[in-house]
């Protein structure tokens, strides 16, 4: 899947495209394991090199099996910290 923007709705430049493929991604234990039984899925990331502006944008798909996007997020920054799954012995 492609990101394409534009500032005027008319010319619109590729920002750059989703890694879609989920085959060897470092998913964390966590997102796929929750406390509360809920079902979760996979936040696909697009880090462009450079900021990107535009008013508008568009989503450019050429998949060839089923893809349902739910939700469109945009950030203005994106920071990781570790995370550390404490597993203690029975009784510790």
């Amino acid at each position: 899947m492609e990101v394409l923007t534009s500032n005027d709705g008319k010319e619109f430049t590729s920002a750059g495209r989703f890694n879609m493929n989920l085959r060897q991604r470092d998913v964390p234990i966590n997102h796929m394991v929750t406390d509360d039984d809920t079902a979760t899925g996979w936040n696909f990331e697009l880090i462009p090199p450079q900021p990107v502006k535009g008013r508008y944008v568009k989503y450019k798909v050429e998949t060839q099996r089923y893809l349902s996007i739910t939700e469109v997020q945009v950030f203005d920054e994106i920071k990781y910290t570790p995370f550390d799954l404490k597993i203690a012995l029975p009784g510790n």
